[in-house]
């Protein structure tokens, strides 16, 4: 063969290598890939252990005038006429064997999930550039595509042949783990066919609740768009579409939206989506996006839970969760150890609210005193208003909105003014459970407190700015 047919082929045959490599990543089902294998026949090229065990031994042919009807097995040997060309390659009948070509032509049977023609007992794969993504599939997301493919060119740079499914990076899901423990109500619903939407106003409980039902229900999948810090990708809808897809499917192949409730459906899965909110304060482009993916799984089993806005699903469907009772509360204080009538006093001041009552008990134990709240606490934005309505704080916490993630405790007094920060550092000191550490960074705790600054702070915003750049200005 000619130094430029060797080239020819061999770029093929990596192409053919990257398609099967691409294939076990994408259905599967493939074990383990071995290029240029030493075996005792000539379906060399590939020899493969699908998920069953099953051995499989491929040969790869290049040839420009390949003609499929020209293709015979007589004698445990497979004759190829291709022009001028004529090729002879014996196999071994004990194993599962097929041809790979870079031609065209209409297929009756399939193996790996490759489309083939069965020539008695041979398959032959017609695996072109047109056909490659058809016969391979395609990825939700085409950087793990294109990573896998540059890991199948290193080693065989590196005169290394042998791909294992266990060698493929992990699929990637955000985490769905919140920071802050809760205790467990066994508020368990039956989930039945439909769509339905669980609302509620913010720090009620909605996140901790999906948590217990995905907990309770081994056929769950939760989704969180927020996991106690801003994580911005998670708003992204094709980056909600790629961890989805990983979820139901379990492998990164890219699916119609039919095919994903179609799975649900047949696999009787639970959706649970938390948070859905988060998009509309935070990347509201894609929201319509969203609302358009959750209208077709309307037919599965489908949990959303979310503060209310505006542009929600109008449905049967919208239940209101109920803040808790004085059971519950007495429950979740327990493990605090207060006396009884501490306990009652927070009830009375909270009403049920979990997450002020939260912040009750975190002071309480704290301050032992309760004095500061005289009345009873209506909602969210009424506690944030008995402790942050101040002029001199407002300006200080606001450094929390140009970051919404962590900042180093140093860092503030770099950006703030020398009074400013010495208001904010005493404030962290005096009301810890409004802040989560980690080492010397620091953030706000709940979310709630974010919505609450931005909507004070919307016409202080450029002012407030503006004296973070003016500190900095020469």
């Amino acid at each position: 063969m000619s130094a430029k047919n060797s080239l020819k082929g061999y770029v093929y045959q990596v192409n053919v290598l990257n398609a099967f490599v691409a294939k076990m990543d994408l259905k599967r089902n493939i074990k383990n890939i071995e290029s240029e294998a030493e075996v005792k026949h000539e379906f060399d090229d590939m020899v493969i252990i699908d998920k069953n065990d099953n051995v499989l031994c491929f040969q790869v042919k290049n040839y420009e005038k390949f003609d499929i009807n020209k293709v015979t097995i007589e004698d445990e040997v497979v004759k190829i006429v291709a022009g001028n060309t004529r090729t002879s390659s014996e196999f071994d009948p004990s194993f599962i064997n097929g041809l790979i070509v870079n031609k065209d032509f209409e297929c009756d049977s399939d193996i790996l999930g490759f489309k083939s023609k069965l020539i008695d007992g041979i398959h032959v794969i017609p695996l072109t550039e047109n056909n490659y993504d058809e016969q391979v599939g395609e990825y939700v997301n085409n950087s793990r595509k294109e990573f896998i493919q540059t890991q199948v060119i290193n080693k065989i740079s590196n005169a290394l042949f042998e791909f294992k499914f266990d060698e493929l990076p992990k699929l990637s899901f955000f985490s769905n783990d919140l920071k802050h423990e809760t205790v467990k109500f066994n508020r368990i619903p039956e989930v039945i066919n439909g769509l339905s939407w669980h609302l509620g106003a913010p720090g009620t409980g909605k996140s901790h609740w999906a948590g217990e039902i995905d907990e309770f229900y081994e056929n769950s999948k939760l989704y969180r768009f927020y996991a106690d810090e801003h994580d911005q990708e998670r708003f992204k809808f094709d980056n909600f579409l790629e961890d989805f897809t990983h979820r139901i499917f379990g492998a990164p192949e890219k699916k119609s939206y039919d095919e994903i409730v179609d799975k649900i459906i047949e696999d009787d899965l639970i959706i649970l989506i938390d948070g859905v909110d988060h998009v509309y304060n935070y990347n509201p482009p894609d929201l319509e996006k969203f609302l358009e993916f959750f209208d077709i799984l309307k037919d599965t089993k489908t949990l959303i839970f979310s503060r209310p806005f505006p542009e929600i699903i109008e449905n049967d469907n919208v239940f209101s969760i109920e803040i808790w009772n004085k059971k519950d509360t007495i429950k979740y204080l327990e493990h605090y150890g207060f006396e009884e009538d501490i306990n009652d006093k927070i009830y009375d001041l909270t009403n049920g609210y979990p997450i002020i009552t939260y912040y009750l008990a975190e002071h309480y134990k704290l301050n032992k005193d309760l004095t500061l709240y005289p009345e009873q606490l209506k909602s969210i934005e009424d506690y944030y208003q008995t402790i942050l309505d101040t002029v001199d704080l407002q300006y200080p916490l606001e450094l929390f909105l140009f970051c919404n993630s962590y900042i180093l405790e140093s860092e503030i007094d770099y950006l703030l003014d020398q009074n400013s920060a010495r208001i904010l550092h005493e404030f962290i000191e005096k009301y810890p459970y409004f802040f989560t550490k980690e080492l010397n960074r620091i953030r706000l705790f709940h979310d709630s407190l974010f919505t609450y600054l931005h909507g004070k702070s919307e016409m202080n915003y450029d002012y407030s700015l503006g004296k973070v750049k003016k500190k900095h200005t020469v």
